[in-house]
């Protein structure tokens, strides 16, 4: 697939609708042989949407969430800020909290560019490290990561796959990696 080129821009509330129906296109492929998960997600449109609306409105603390445009179409965002995990509290540890681009658009260097810029992002306000946690059994990311330079960093536990709630199924996830040097300005 050639390179698919897409603008990246800071998301606004204006983009609240498109991210949320993204994100569930995305969801749904990735994670279609979860049906509690698919369900969940193909019944929770509005409560993402407001999701989405709240933290663009309104970002937490240190968050930023970023999107991959063209001809007015969102093709891909990435949300990120300051880690949450207990072993990083007290140190310059952000993550990447989601990052999801259109199926249609996959493979064509989007994620790769939405991911530098959010690196890009993180560097800029300080943060040393990245994280992100990612379903053990989502090998199609977990090459993609990496082949960026992330790496498992030993951590892993279960959670709820699920967007909208505690509607979904339970995955094991396991935890990467990465330094924020400036070679990932690149």
């Amino acid at each position: 697939m050639s390179v698919m080129v897409a603008d990246i821009r800071p998301a606004s509330a204006a983009d609240a609708k498109g991210i949320a129906a993204l994100h569930g296109r995305s969801f749904i492929f990735t994670y279609s042989d979860l049906l509690t998960t698919t369900v969940a997600t193909i019944k929770g449109l509005n409560r993402r949407v407001t999701l989405w609306t709240d933290r663009l409105v309104g970002p937490p603390p240190g968050c930023a969430t970023f999107v991959a445009h063209e001809d007015g179409r969102i093709d891909g965002f990435v949300f990120v800020g300051p880690s949450g995990d207990e072993d990083d509290k007290g140190k310059v540890i952000s993550q990447v909290f989601s990052i999801h681009v259109d199926p249609s658009r996959r493979g064509g260097g989007i994620g790769r560019r939405l991911l530098e810029h959010a690196l890009g992002f993180l560097r800029s306000s300080g943060f040393k490290e990245a994280t992100l946690w990612v379903v053990a059994g989502n090998d199609r990311a977990r090459h993609f990561y990496e082949a960026l330079g992330w790496r498992l960093d030993g951590m892993q536990r279960k959670e709820i796959l699920a967007i909208e709630g505690p509607d979904g199924d339970e995955v094991e996830t396991v935890r990467y990696r990465i330094e924020l040097s400036e070679r990932d300005e690149e």
